[in-house]
């Protein structure tokens, strides 16, 4: 069942920032990164596609920030493969539960399938501005994503996000409050109602 929930939205989007500068903080080579923002989309894969797309701009909005890339030709490729490649593993989960079961495909599958089609994405969007050497890369880059594609998969399965944690309780505990509140104003305008009519009794007769 696909989930609509604002505060598991925001909760996810700060996992990845904070996922995107850990990453940044990693040595790395141009076009080989772990792609730990991967993580969180993977967990977001019950997402209704409205929250799932906008939480993929978000990866790619902060990713390209935090490396400084944000108004460079690299945001572009970042953009299409963070869009790309997370749309397709959402395809691939879609269809895997919905006609599967979730038999069909696990965690590390669809991740494998992003990591896959991220690396073809950047090679494509690259090739329009470096030229077609750097197909010569892409083989390089499909091994590096295998093992990528399963780090990321492995860690998100450690992760136990289900749910954006939760007062337990809060919203029986807000509504007993309000009904409280509810009884307290009641009690005191009945109060001062009566003793308005005691005084005004006390006065006049």
């Amino acid at each position: 069942m696909l989930l609509h929930n604002k505060e598991k939205l925001a909760y996810y989007s700060a996992l990845t920032l904070l996922f995107s500068y850990v990453e940044f903080l990693l040595p790395h080579l141009p076009f080989l990164k772990l792609g730990l923002g991967n993580i969180v989309i993977l967990l977001a894969l019950d997402f209704i596609p409205l929250d799932f797309i906008s939480l993929l701009i978000l990866k790619a909005l902060t990713s390209s920030f935090i490396s400084g890339t944000l108004f460079s030709p690299f945001f572009l490729i970042s953009f299409c493969q963070s869009l790309g490649a997370g749309l397709l593993m959402y395809a691939v989960s879609f269809i895997n539960r919905s006609l599967f079961k979730e038999k069909f495909f696990s965690v590390y599958g669809i991740s494998l399938c992003g990591a896959a089609a991220s690396s073809c994405i950047q090679v494509f969007c690259a090739s329009i501005f470096l030229g077609k050497e750097v197909y010569n890369i892409l083989g390089i880059m499909l091994i590096f994503s295998l093992f990528s594609g399963l780090i990321t998969a492995f860690i998100s399965c450690k992760i136990a996000i289900n749910k954006v944690p939760e007062i337990k309780g809060y919203e029986e505990k807000l509504k007993k409050e309000r009904d409280v509140n509810r009884k307290n104003v009641y009690f005191i305008s009945h109060l001062i109602n009566n003793s308005a009519y005691f005084l005004l009794n006390l006065f006049i007769f």
